[in-house]
């Protein structure tokens, strides 16, 4: 029996109604669309508070992420588990809800990070950042939507899309800083 087999009999031995339920309101709160209405409001909730910046590195990430998660699932086509309790179409690796909510809330605690330096701040963020995630990664294995591999390829998929794209961002806010900076004393660009 190999590791995907196994967790998911294990998710199935564990499987009870009222978790179920909960189980159910995870998997709604952090699908494909609720994840699009969270990432519309809040950048533009940060383009309202003049976070222009982070507002675009939002809506950017979610939207790389959103086309990684189209191509590796057409690549892949990998088969989902047989015995899901909800309804699951397309294929099965990666996991969306798990990628999707790695670079959402990737993104929000780079932000408070970057712009909240308590080391409070930080240890809640970072914390909460880690429990969310985990708990939409274990909410997918627990439905059977997901195998296990499905769950970590994703977590890994979103990490190195999340840091993808911080990079990109901290080069080029640096970048333009340094342009703004050559032209007040008015060197050439090169």
């Amino acid at each position: 029996m190999n590791i995907d087999s196994g967790v998911s009999s294990w998710a199935a031995s564990i499987q009870s109604g009222s978790f179920t339920i909960v189980a159910k309101g995870i998997d709604i709160a952090f699908d494909t669309f609720a994840l699009l209405v969270l990432t519309l409001v809040t950048a533009a909730i940060l383009f309202i508070l003049r976070h222009w910046k982070g507002s675009l590195l939002l809506g950017g990430a979610m939207a790389g992420d959103a086309v990684l998660v189209l191509v590796f699932k057409a690549l892949i086509q990998s088969p989902r588990p047989m015995n899901e309790l909800i309804p699951a179409t397309g294929f099965s690796f990666p996991s969306g809800h798990v990628t999707g909510s790695v670079v959402f809330f990737g993104v929000l605690t780079y932000l408070t990070w970057r712009h909240r330096a308590s080391a409070k701040t930080k240890a809640a963020t970072g914390t909460g950042y880690v429990a969310l995630t985990v708990l939409v990664g274990f909410d997918r294995i627990y439905l059977n939507v997901h195998w296990f591999s499905d769950v970590v390829g994703a977590a890994f998929l979103g990490a190195l899309w999340i840091a993808f794209s911080i990079f990109m961002f901290e080069y080029l806010t640096l970048y333009r800083k340094k342009q703004l900076s050559d032209a007040k004393v008015g060197k050439v660009p090169s």
